[in-house]
């Protein structure tokens, strides 16, 4: 496996009607991009926390998982950090799509013990592997909301402009 350059910016944002989390998905993104867009989301106790990312953390495996916060909307969800120098193939998709089914799963309290009650969990990692493939495939639909650092930057700049027409913040 070759050691992994991080250098996407681009974070692209999947949602669905059922559960209230999102799945963002991106291959090779940047530390920088990582610590712009997100905070960690300690999601047994609701804090968030700046993320301390090591550089180059994707150096040696094929993908990495984090519970996040979108900062600038606050939505939580799991990042999905693909290594795009391994060999991203359908047990790494479905590896990773299983760690974010658990995790929703989790956070809604879906029980899944059994196979009787397996049907929620199977369905969102059936879900979470079409959203990676699709990443990975370069075949992102439009539906799906695409996050870099120069977005929020716009965004920011939109709610400054806004505060400074409703008089929030006064300009000399």
């Amino acid at each position: 496996m070759k050691n992994s350059l991080q250098t996407s910016t681009v974070v692209y944002e999947f949602t669905n009607e059922i559960y209230p989390f999102s799945v963002f998905i991106g291959k090779g993104i940047s530390d920088l991009t990582i610590r712009k867009l997100f905070c960690y989301y300690d999601w047994r106790n609701g804090r968030i926390h700046k993320f301390k990312i090591w550089e180059n953390c994707l150096k040696g495996v094929g993908a990495l998982c984090h519970p996040v916060r979108l900062i600038v909307t606050s939505q939580a969800g799991m990042l999905v950090n693909l290594n795009p120098y391994c060999n991203l193939n359908a047990e790494l998709i479905a590896h990773e799509a299983s760690h974010v089914a658990d995790w929703i799963c989790d956070c809604c309290r879906v029980r899944y013990g059994t196979f009787e009650e397996g049907e929620a969990h199977a369905y969102l990692v059936g879900m979470i592997a079409r959203f990676m493939e699709l990443v990975i495939n370069n075949n992102v639909p439009k539906s799906a909301k695409k996050w870099t650092p120069t977005v929020v930057n716009h965004i920011y700049d939109a709610e400054i402009e806004e505060e400074i027409r409703t008089g929030k913040i006064k300009m000399d």
